[in-house]
């Protein structure tokens, strides 16, 4: 090698070994703060109703409204949040079974609803209306050279299975992960009124504050949880369960991160890092990284990776829905195909929402294992998951599940939410052993600008 290659080679190296240290910053140790912020938990003992269907059970943890800009009455705003609870649940119990027919997919007002998609690794959410995806152009072919470059393979030649575990710890994680559970008979989920995260058992019961702060992409690994911690400036956060003790993993800005065999795979601003779970060592993925893409919204089997291409917080660029997949073997990034967004491995099914335009795009479950591609007529705008047996979505206020090839929708959601709700509420689902969950959130605004936040938290029992 010539001495002027190698002053290069050798400057290239101290840039990004200085790079590194720098979105790395410090592994250190925090106590946990103490913000003497009890408010009291305000459980309500789960009310159990059943149909010719499934056993329904509704409790409720954490709700309630967040004002933003204006002051108002906590108390009065708890008393009319129960109202609405033990009002609804009355009128629930003398209503009568009835058959559940296809509704109308579109929410009421989704021109105006903002959907958020994914966040980037600076942080930052894109988001994007129904009125302007349908304007999006999807046409299949039209590559751009930066995804045209990348080697091919169809999604019906793929050979990749997770188990029941993992289709629902992607399922969740597809979902901004609120909510996760330790495949033990717990679930791990953020209060984001009273902006805590908490343990409880799957039915609610034995309900413990964990740590104070709100967090999403919540993962449990050998007793300790993950999270990016909402309330300090977005840091991933590692809490044992246990102690209670957090630690700070990272805090310089970035997007999602997945837990793996190897480490934290973390989206970040220098490129995707794996961080290693003892030590604080990192590397980074040199096929993700430093290209014209990136890549969001990650689900995961023992040997791949798939995800969204995105450019940034470009949802134009996101709603073409290229799909790839990182070959951890091969050490390479694949194509798969376009017009297939927000991914997720279950089993042997690949779901995602598929089409040639926006406009047409609805939930497909393809079965890699059968070569099928079956579209469930939906386009599912509060997610969908999956165990890798059967597939639940929303369709506007309706649950929805597809199992053994019959597509039924099995359960109104309004009925078991607080009339704060409305009828537009956004909704999060997740998974664990006998149980749905959702999360539902409604923003009120007034001249633009979002006056209060409610929420509130639902499970119902899916197991016959």
């Amino acid at each position: 090698m010539r001495k002027n290659e190698k002053g290069m080679e050798k400057g290239e190296n101290a840039v990004n070994d200085k790079l590194l240290k720098e979105v790395l910053c410090e592994y250190v140790a925090r106590e946990p703060e103490a913000l003497d912020r009890e408010r009291g938990e305000d459980v309500q003992e789960p009310g159990v109703r059943l149909n010719r269907r499934m056993k329904r059970t509704f409790w409720y943890y954490g709700g309630g409204r967040k004002k933003i800009f204006a002051s108002g009455c906590i108390c009065a705003a708890a008393a009319l949040l129960a109202a609405g609870i033990y009002g609804m649940q009355a009128r629930q119990e003398q209503k009568k079974d009835r058959n559940i027919t296809l509704a109308d997919s579109v929410p009421q007002d989704a021109d105006n609803v903002q959907y958020e998609v994914y966040m980037n690794h600076y942080g930052e959410e894109a988001v994007f209306s129904y009125a302007s995806a349908q304007n999006e152009s999807r046409t299949v072919g039209a590559l751009p050279e930066e995804i045209a470059v990348l080697p091919e393979e169809s999604w019906d030649g793929f050979s990749v299975h997770t188990d029941t575990e993992t289709a629902i710890r992607n399922s969740n994680y597809q979902n901004f992960g609120y909510l996760c559970a330790d495949g033990e008979g717990r679930i791990y989920y953020s209060d984001l009124t009273e902006r805590a995260v908490y343990m409880s058992n799957e039915d609610g019961s034995g309900r413990t504050k964990l740590a104070d702060g709100a967090g999403n992409y919540l993962q449990e690994k050998d007793g300790n949880l993950y999270y990016t911690a909402l309330d300090e400036d977005g840091a991933i956060m590692r809490l044992n369960i246990a102690t209670k003790e957090k630690t700070v993993l990272m805090d310089a800005p970035h997007g999602e991160f997945l837990l793996t065999e190897e480490g934290l795979l973390i989206n970040a601003e220098s490129g995707v890092l794996l961080l290693d779970y003892e030590g604080g060592d990192a590397r980074i993925i040199e096929a993700m990284s430093g290209m014209d893409w990136q890549p969001a919204l990650f689900t995961a089997s023992d040997g791949t990776i798939l995800f969204n291409a995105v450019q940034g917080t470009d949802a134009g660029y996101y709603l073409r829905g290229y799909l790839l997949c990182y070959d951890k073997s091969r050490e390479e990034v694949l194509y798969l195909g376009q017009g297939m967004m927000r991914p997720l491995l279950a089993g042997s099914y690949l779901l995602a929402i598929k089409g040639e335009s926006v406009k047409e795009a609805s939930l497909h479950v393809m079965d890699m294992a059968a070569g099928t591609d079956t579209d469930l007529g939906v386009w599912p705008y509060d997610g969908f998951v999956s165990d890798g047996d059967a597939v639940y979505y929303t369709r506007g206020g309706m649950l929805g599940r597809f199992r053994d090839g019959v597509n039924e929708e099995i359960m109104n959601l309004h009925e078991q939410e607080s009339e704060l709700m409305g009828q537009a509420p956004e909704r999060y689902l997740y998974l664990a052993g006998d149980y749905l969950y959702w999360l539902s959130r409604r923003q009120v605004t007034e001249d633009g600008k979002v006056t209060e936040v409610f929420y509130e938290w639902h499970s119902t029992r899916i197991a016959e």
